[in-house]
């Protein structure tokens, strides 16, 4: 009985009643949850609205900082909240969304 712990070993798997899920199947599930949660919320959250939109106010998803949408505007608000909220202002009207999340 000596070898190798249960569940790393290198066999034949058989699916079914008994059957466990191994390190690399809980790694798989996580990638794949992860990947539809982001995808979630990129469409829920980043979808772009324009002006005057039916939903609300348009949001921010650009900054002339770094084109990655949330990590751009996150570093320029960094910078200078004030020239970040005039340069929306000018962009998008007195009214705009800025996501951080």
């Amino acid at each position: 009985q000596g070898g190798m712990p249960i569940g790393f070993g290198g066999g034949a798997r058989v699916f079914g009643a008994g059957a466990g899920i191994g390190p690399s199947d809980h790694l798989l599930l996580g990638l794949a949850a992860i990947a539809i949660l982001s995808l979630f919320y990129g469409i829920f959250v980043l979808r772009p609205r324009t002006k005057g939109g039916k939903q609300g106010p348009p949001v921010v998803t650009s900054s002339p900082v770094s084109s990655l949408p949330i990590v751009g505007t996150i570093i320029e608000f960094g910078k200078s909240p004030v020239k970040m909220v005039q340069r929306c202002y000018e962009d998008y009207g007195p009214v705009f969304t800025v996501p951080f999340l």
